[in-house]
């Protein structure tokens, strides 16, 4: 699975490098590279597609039919663009590559409930936070036809970690409830929800203990629409739907956010590769594995 990971981060943050859609000719191939990886799985991709001003987005779609639950929907999701003038190896190539790694990993399981994977268009500036980003259009596709989304698993800078002390910093606004948790090496995995979505988060945390010994701050956080909707969660929350998110917790550790530092020589891929194992358990976890 490491080279699986480092091989996708290279070809997206290497290769490819800035997918911002002021460079539309990236975007097309990183929306090549995914679908290729995937179809290569074994997978049909759906292409879901929405004019913006500057190109024709693309939501990338991977549906894994429930068994027993099949209008019960869990989702993971991670954004591929990046920001203007990053080659973006944590934000959010990481999480891509993660992506692609658990859906490879969990590929010969049939669930109970319908597993949808999906890569999103424009998650960052000009469209963040607002109606264009791809996994707002698709949270309110999702309410217009009425899914029963039981979870969505949002993957958000996955790959970044620093055991260094005093190498990790907190948003000063976090609740004191969540305080005695907290960590000041920057060497753990966060998965973060909002109340709503507390049970939904035992159960994917549950998941990844039980797959991997690694260091893990999972909370579940007052007002957490307030404080920590800034990726692809927040416009399912904002639908009424359950979701988490998994990260690496960005600018709070990774000095290289959002700059052109952001290469893929800064990841730990050992971790990231451990981090891989445990998040496929805990998606396996919400959707219920059914006997074969």
């Amino acid at each position: 699975m490491r080279e699986e990971l480092c091989r996708n981060v290279d070809a997206l943050a290497g290769l490819i490098g800035i997918r911002h859609d002021s460079r539309p000719s990236s975007l097309d191939a990183t929306v090549a590279h995914i679908t290729r990886e995937w179809e290569n799985q074994g997978q049909a991709v759906k292409v879901e597609a929405y004019h913006t001003a500057a190109w024709e987005a693309k939501n990338l779609v991977v549906e894994w039919r429930g068994q027993t639950q099949p209008d019960s929907v869990v989702i993971v999701g991670a954004h591929y663009d990046t920001v203007r003038g990053t080659p973006g190896a944590d934000d959010n190539a990481s999480a891509v590559a993660m992506l692609l790694a658990v859906s490879e990993a969990l590929k010969n399981q049939r669930y109970a409930r319908t597993v949808r994977f999906v890569a999103f268009a424009n998650e960052e500036p000009p469209h963040f936070p607002g109606p264009t980003m791809g996994s707002a259009v698709y949270a309110k596709a999702c309410k217009q036809r009425g899914d029963d989304i039981y979870a969505m698993v949002c993957l958000e800078m996955v790959g970044y970690y620093d055991t260094a002390p005093n190498s990790q910093t907190f948003p000063t606004e976090l609740p004191k409830i969540v305080k005695p948790l907290l960590r000041s090496t920057g060497d753990f995995i966060a998965f973060v929800s909002d109340m709503a979505t507390r049970r939904q988060l035992r159960q994917f945390t549950k998941g990844f203990k039980k797959a991997v010994k690694f260091p893990v701050i999972s909370a579940p956080v007052p007002k957490a629409r307030d404080l920590l909707w800034l990726s692809d969660h927040g416009p399912f929350w904002d639908q009424g739907y359950p979701a988490l998110m998994v990260t690496d917790t960005s600018w709070f550790r990774n000095e290289n956010y959002h700059e052109m530092s952001d290469t893929p020589d800064t990841l730990d891929y050992d971790r990231m590769s451990r981090v891989a194992v445990g998040v496929a358990e805990g998606v396996s976890r919400l959707a219920i594995p059914v006997r074969q």
